[in-house]
């Protein structure tokens, strides 16, 4: 504040005196003190401590997470059953090297709802495919469901429909099999599959 007063004094006697040397010399002067303001401005700005943000009263739902995955234990399982392992090893087995085969695999990263259909992406978003043949491109081929024998309970019908649905209408052909399957029959069929199939672009 006593800089602005001493810059408006020089001014004033500047046009008092009327010397254009002397407005000359406070012009000078006011750009001077005014740069060496700036400058002041800035330094005390880098060195400023930080606000401390608020306290989070309500904390959020990341938060909440977090202190979940604290205060919770939590075990590894395999991936696969005997049952399902047996089977991948046998369709792996006899697959070309063109093409490679993955367990486990979520809809919703194979399979996309179109113009954003949010409800169309819940129904499929939870589930998965037991297996997932893929080209050299790494795309979907074929998605294989292998039923065990616990597969039959509750709304087994649904769940096995909505899967084929949304595979077939995003283009990926669905195989289901049983159990009780003879595997080398299977393999014949996905060997032909694979040779009826046009890489897609």
């Amino acid at each position: 504040m006593s800089l602005i007063i001493v810059i408006l004094l020089a001014i004033a006697a500047a046009i008092v005196i009327k010397r254009p040397e002397t407005i000359k010399e406070v012009k000078t002067f006011i750009e001077n003190t005014l740069n060496e303001m700036k400058k002041s401005i800035e330094e005390s700005s880098q060195h400023r401590t930080p606000p401390i943000p608020p306290l989070n009263r309500n904390p959020s739902v990341e938060s909440k997470s977090i202190d979940i995955a604290h205060n919770s234990d939590f075990y590894r399982v395999n991936l696969l059953n005997h049952s399902e392992i047996r089977v991948f090893n046998e369709l792996q087995k006899d697959l070309k090297s063109d093409f490679f085969i993955y367990p486990q695999v979520s809809l919703g990263e194979i399979i996309k709802a179109k113009n954003k259909n949010i409800s169309a992406f819940n129904i499929i978003n939870s589930k998965r495919v037991d297996f997932l043949i893929v080209n050299q491109r790494f795309n979907p081929i074929i998605a294989i469901e292998y039923h065990g024998q616990g597969h039959y309970r509750g709304n087994y019908k649904v769940r096995d429909e909505v899967k084929r649905i949304t595979l077939e209408k995003a283009g990926i052909i669905y195989l289901a099999i049983r159990y009780d399957d003879d595997l080398q029959t299977v393999k014949n069929k996905i060997t032909r599959l694979l040779e009826d199939v046009s890489t897609p672009d």
